[in-house]
Formats: C-alpha cells, structure tokens, sequence
C-alpha cells in the first residue's frame, strides 16, 4: 500500500477514522510511505533553498526553471491540504510502529514529482523513516532485504550471500549507527561491475557536465523539423533496444510537440510509452 492511502483519504485528504493500527497489525500487507513527495508540494523560500541542494545539479536547467517559477504561486487551499500529507503520514507512521508493521523504501521520483533527483531522493526517505522511529537497521531493511521480500524475490537479492546479484554498495562508515552513512559511498558493485570513488566521481562530473553548467536561455533554442526528426529517430533506436523512457517525460515531449502543430511527430512519441 503506497502513500498511506487508505489510512489517508483521497476525498479530503484526511486521515480515516477507521482503527487502522488494529487492522494493520499481523496483517500480511507492505506499507510504502513515500514521504519524500513532500518536495512536490513546496512553495516559496522552502521550495528556493530545496533548489540550492547539491543534488540539483543532476538535474536539468529546464526542469530547475519550471520549479523555480512555483516559488510564487500563491499557496491555495488545495496546496495547503497537499503540504499536510507528510505530517499526517508521519503520525500514521509513528502509531504503525508499535504493532510490527513492515514498511519498505519507495518515492516516486520517476513519475514527474518537482525537486526529487531519483537516487537522491531515496536517501530523504531513509532519513525521514529513522527520523520518525526508525531504528537505523530496520532503515537499511526497506531498501533492501524487505524490498526483496515484499516482491517475492528474495532469493535474488537483497543480502549479500552466495548466488545473490553482486550488487552492493561499499561505505566508509557504518550505516547501523546512523542510516545517513549511506552517503559515504566508496565503492558501488553493480552486477558485479567495481566502480571505486574515482569512478563515481568521473561518472558523476560528466552528469554535472550535462546539466548544471547550463543556465536558462534568455530565448529559446529553435529546432528545425531535420532536428526533431533525427531526435524521435534515437529516441526510437533506443526504444527498440529495451530502453524504458519515463512516462512522464514523453508526455512532456508529446504535448510540446501538440503545441507546436507536429502531430505525425507526437503520434511517433507516443508509440514508444
């Protein structure tokens, strides 16, 4: 059960008057908080200091605008009940706890949420899970073993043991004390691929290459037709080789291309959802 619904309301955003924490104890279910979604909701200076994170630079100089302009929405009544999600959620969270429910890791940054780097992100929702009660073992669990187990693949991974997928992550502090260690990243084995902190570092500035330097355009760039065509042309070799496009970034594609009267392009867009 992802965003605590059903213990919050989608009529009203309120949360049930049912005895959820009696229901929830003992029952074979998975809870998903997602609290990190709060960043979507974000309005003015907290919204400006979310856009001066480090992990910002990981992301585009066109999404970074979008998001910058919400600054100055007017906060409106329907915002305000969206802003009162994370601390609903966190008092279900804190009153789930005592009775053994099992939690794991998710937040939702692949689906067109502001302000949320995915990798980033999943960091903001251990550290709000240990802020909440957490302890810093049954933390590192939903993002590990209890994502496993929760999809019927524990046999794969989520532990590191003989036959598991060699992927794991290596730190220089230990995340048992403090699930924030996380960060201290050294070295990351990925289907058993090393890559050291020279690596991800390299990896990491070419990423920054890509989107930080860039600063917004004072008019935009002008694709011709040749250029969009030659771009729907890699987007669909990429397709036919097994890449997965968001879902929410060929929307943004297709609507733009909508706008512009390049409906044959959009329709060629859409086909590869």
């Amino acid at each position: 059960m992802e965003h605590f619904k059903g213990y919050i309301l989608d009529n009203g955003l309120v949360i049930s008057d049912e005895n959820y924490v009696s229901a929830t104890k003992g029952a074979d279910i998975w809870l998903c908080p997602t609290f990190s979604t709060y960043r979507n909701y974000l309005r003015g200076p907290e919204l400006m200091a979310a856009l001066d994170l480090p992990e910002m630079r990981y992301t585009s100089w066109r999404d970074r605008s979008d998001w910058r302009k919400r600054a100055e929405e007017p906060i409106t009544p329907q915002i305000q009940a969206l802003q009162r999600i994370l601390p609903m959620s966190e008092q279900i969270f804190k009153q789930l706890l005592p009775v053994g429910a099992r939690f794991i890791a998710g937040t939702d940054s692949g689906g067109g949420y502001a302000l949320m780097p995915p990798g980033f992100i999943l960091h903001e929702e251990l550290r709000l899970m240990q802020k909440n009660g957490l302890s810093p073992l049954e933390t590192l669990r939903t993002a590990t073993t209890n994502a496993a187990e929760a999809m019927g693949r524990s046999a794969e991974f989520g532990s590191i043991e003989p036959g598991r997928r060699a992927d794991m992550i290596l730190l220089s502090a230990n995340p048992l004390v403090d699930s924030s260690n996380l960060l201290r990243v050294e070295t990351v084995i990925v289907r058993g691929i090393v890559l050291t902190r020279k690596d991800l570092d390299d990896i990491a500035e070419r990423i920054r290459a890509i989107y930080d330097p860039q600063p917004t355009p004072s008019s935009p760039t002008i694709a011709t037709t040749e250029d969009i065509d030659v771009m729907i042309q890699r987007m669909e070799r990429l397709w036919r080789q097994g890449f997965v496009f968001r879902t929410h970034t060929l929307h943004k594609i297709e609507q733009l291309l909508r706008e512009d009267g390049q409906d044959e392009e959009a329709a060629r867009v859409a086909r590869l959802h």
